[in-house]
């Protein structure tokens, strides 16, 4: 069985870059341009691993919008990587 990777960014070019390369690796990777489509995945799907943008919405500010998410109590169980410019 494949391991699945949430990858979540809001910059399209890292989002498919970075989503190719786990594939090649032979991961299964569910990708997030959004929080809203992250929350979705970690919902629904069998996530063994999340690599989480910390903004995602606004680059240019203190947004903490991926942390937040990351910190969530459904979510605990998740591993997690925070990425961050």
């Amino acid at each position: 069985m494949r391991k699945t990777v949430l990858l979540m960014d809001n910059a399209a070019q890292f989002l498919e870059a970075y989503s190719r390369l786990l594939e090649d690796a032979g991961y299964e990777v569910q990708k997030a341009a959004t929080l809203e489509e992250a929350e979705e995945a970690l919902r629904e799907k069998c996530i063994h691993i999340a690599i989480l943008d910390i903004r995602m919405r606004d680059e240019d500010s203190n947004d903490f919008s991926g942390l937040l998410l990351a910190q969530k109590q459904e979510y605990r169980a998740i591993p997690k990587i925070i990425l961050t410019g």
